[in-house]
């Protein structure tokens, strides 16, 4: 399966974790993190993107879609930014479709 949010980060240098910039979106913000110091699977650092299952995701925006689909994993706020654990890919990928 084909992951655009892969894509866009490999385009922009981020191939590999652990990762601190944030992808500006036109209707909001994430930051996508793996390594053995967030909470994503496998919890290791240095891996290939399409090697992780799971990723910890920050996300600043104003869509409830979104609050709906990532509710379960919330565990943090820091400031505007929302952090959840242990995001699917899948999700990444279905948040950053909606955010684009």
């Amino acid at each position: 399966m084909e992951f655009e949010f892969i894509e866009v980060m490999e385009k922009l240098g981020l191939r590999k974790f652990p990762v601190n910039s944030q992808l500006f979106l036109k209707y909001g913000t994430m930051s996508i993190q793996a390594s053995e110091f967030h909470y994503c699977t496998p919890r290791v650092s240095h891996l290939n993107l399409e090697d992780y299952i799971t990723f910890e995701i920050g996300v600043i925006c104003y869509s409830r879609k979104v609050d709906e689909i990532l509710k379960p994993y919330h565990f943090d706020d820091v400031d505007e930014m929302k952090l959840y654990e242990n995001v699917p890919i899948g999700l990444v990928e279905q948040v950053y479709q909606l955010l684009k």
